[in-house]
C-alpha cells in the first residue's frame, strides 16, 4: 500500500541537538498549524473522542491509502460547543480542509476553521468608572468601535484586577483587546493612540509573556518588568531593586556577598529568585510545557 505525501514540505529528520534548540515560538506555530476548529451550534453534544478518531483514520487509510494515523486527537473547546481536531506531525489542518469529503460525516458542524494567531493590542490609560457596571466590558467594545475605525474580535479584557478597578482613587487602567490581522495592528499602533470615552488612550504592541518569563522588578514568573511597580530584591527578597542591595557588613552595591542569606521571594526558600532549584520555577516550566502539548479538556 502506497503512501500519500502530507501537505507538509518533506525535509530531513532533525537530530536531537536541532529539536531541543527550536524556539519556543517555532512549536506554537506548528501545533497551530496542526489544529482545525470544527463550529458547531450545540453545546455538549455526544462525542466519542477515542472512536472517531481511530474512524477518520481509518477512512483516510482505506480511501487515500495513507500508511500512517492522519488525526492525533479530538477534544470539546473550553467552551464545550466546538471540536478540535489535532493531527499528527506529518500532517495539518490544511490537508484536513482538502480532504473534508473524507471525513465531514463523521460529525455534525456547520464549517471548519483554522486557528490563527490572536493579534493584540494594549491601550493604556483607560477611564475606569464609564465601564465598572455589569456588562461593562460589551460597553467597553461598543465605545471603541464608535469612536475608532477599529473592530474587536471577543470582548477586551482589562489587565488591573476588578478590585483595583473599583478603588474610588482609580481613575485609569490598562486594557488588551484583539484585532482581526497583523495589517490592522499597525494600521493601529501607528496612531499611537484611540479615543476611549472622550480620552486619549496610548496604544502599544501586546507583547507574549511566557510561564517562565521573570519580572526584574517584582521577581515574580509569567510578567516584565516595564510597568511593573513593585520592588523586590532577587538577592534577599527585600523590597528594593536587586541593584540597589547592599550588605551593612561590607561596602558591595548590587551584587550578593559572603554575609547575606539568600532568599526567594518565591518560594521563600534559601536562594535566589532566579535559582533553577526554585519550585515556583518548576511549576510555571510544567505550565509552559503543558501549553506547547495543547492540552483540552476532552
Amino acid at each position: 500500500m502506497s503512501s500519500l505525501p502530507s501537505l507538509l514540505s518533506p525535509s530531513p529528520t532533525p537530530s536531537p541537538s536541532s529539536r531541543s534548540s527550536t524556539s519556543t515560538r517555532s512549536k506554537k506555530k506548528q501545533l497551530q498549524e496542526r489544529k482545525l476548529v470544527l463550529i458547531t451550534d450545540e453545546k455538549d453534544q455526544p462525542l466519542d473522542t477515542f472512536s472517531i478518531r481511530n474512524k477518520v483514520n481509518q477512512l483516510f487509510a482505506s480511501k487515500l491509502q495513507v500508511e500512517k494515523p492522519v488525526l492525533a486527537s479530538i477534544a470539546r473547546t473550553k467552551g464545550k460547543q466546538n471540536i478540535l481536531l489535532t493531527t499528527t506531525e506529518e500532517y495539518n489542518a490544511d490537508f484536513l480542509v482538502k480532504y473534508k469529503d473524507t471525513w465531514h460525516n463523521c460529525f455534525t458542524f456547520q464549517r471548519e476553521q483554522k486557528l490563527e494567531p490572536w493579534v493584540q493590542i494594549i491601550a493604556h490609560g483607560v477611564p475606569t468608572l464609564p465601564f465598572l457596571g455589569e456588562g461593562g466590558s460589551k460597553l467597553l467594545k461598543e465605545e471603541i468601535e464608535t469612536f475608532n475605525p477599529i473592530g474587536i474580535q471577543g470582548l477586551p479584557r482589562w489587565i488591573s484586577s476588578s478590585v483595583k478597578r473599583h478603588n474610588p482613587q482609580t481613575r485609569f487602567g490598562s486594557i488588551v483587546f484583539t484585532v482581526e490581522n497583523e495589517e490592522k495592528r499597525q494600521e493601529i499602533l501607528k496612531q499611537k493612540e484611540i479615543l476611549i470615552a472622550g480620552t486619549a488612550t496610548k496604544v502599544v504592541k501586546y507583547l507574549e509573556v511566557s510561564p517562565t518569563t521573570q519580572c526584574t522588578s517584582c521577581q515574580k514568573f509569567g510578567r516584565i518588568g516595564d510597568r511593573c511597580s513593585t520592588r523586590a530584591c532577587r538577592f534577599c527578597a527585600a523590597a528594593h531593586l536587586s541593584k540597589d542591595h547592599s550588605c551593612p557588613t561590607c561596602i558591595i552595591i548590587g551584587k550578593p556577598c559572603k554575609y547575606m542569606t539568600p532568599l526567594c521571594i518565591n518560594c521563600k526558600e534559601n536562594h535566589f529568585a532566579n535559582s533553577k532549584d526554585c519550585e515556583t520555577l518548576k511549576a510555571a516550566k510544567l505550565v509552559h510545557s503543558t501549553s506547547l502539548d495543547g492540552s483540552m479538556e476532552e
